[in-house]
């Protein structure tokens, strides 16, 4: 690549970047949570961690969780307390699971830069000429945006879970059950 196309794609690379920190981080906190569901009283469970880390399928791992939180949580259902819990983490993998496809896009699509020398712009695009089918899924969206976006949900989702591995550690007299987030709108823009 030239100089002038490595300027052009450094937001794009930093962007991407940013993603995957946050998606990996997102994904050690559902760890966390998947640990204190099955240890409450031992801060790093080196027993749940071995089975956290047994598969390298994040969607197994986010089944995994939900199954837990279900066995600790959904099954009681009389206790409010435990309902509140089973249905926020139900609502969490949910959106974990939500986002996959889009996060998997964005990482994996190649991407191209566009030149129209007749408008003198330059734009970066999904490469989806050759029929690559993730490119073809960001085909017409603002990459950017959409890293953004992605990031954003990646980053409160996982503050979520945070907060619920402390309140499942520490009991809700030290802190209360978190609330649901409001996740970041999407402000795509058409190209």
């Amino acid at each position: 690549m030239t100089d002038d196309e490595n300027k052009i794609l450094k937001p794009y690379v930093s962007a991407l970047g940013e993603l995957v920190v946050e998606w990996n981080q997102m994904l050690e906190s559902l760890g966390k949570l998947f640990g204190s569901i099955l240890y409450p009283a031992e801060p790093i469970p080196p027993v749940a961690w071995a089975v956290w880390h047994s598969t390298n399928n994040d969607r197994a791992k986010i089944a995994m969780l939900r199954d837990a939180a279900r066995a600790k949580f959904g099954e009681i259902g009389k206790d409010s307390q435990n309902s509140q819990a089973w249905d926020d983490i139900d609502w969490l993998c949910g959106r974990v699971t939500s986002i996959f496809d889009e996060r998997n896009n964005s990482i994996h699509a190649p991407i191209a830069i566009r030149r129209d020398n007749l408008k003198n712009k330059v734009e970066v695009v999904a490469s989806d000429f050759f029929g690559n089918p993730r490119a073809r899924r960001l085909s017409g969206k603002e990459l950017l945006s959409e890293y953004e976006w992605q990031t954003a949900n990646a980053k409160a989702l996982k503050l979520l879970a945070r907060n619920m591995v402390v309140t499942i550690l520490y009991g809700p007299k030290h802190r209360a059950w978190p609330v649901r987030p409001q996740l970041p709108n999407r402000g795509q823009k058409k190209l």
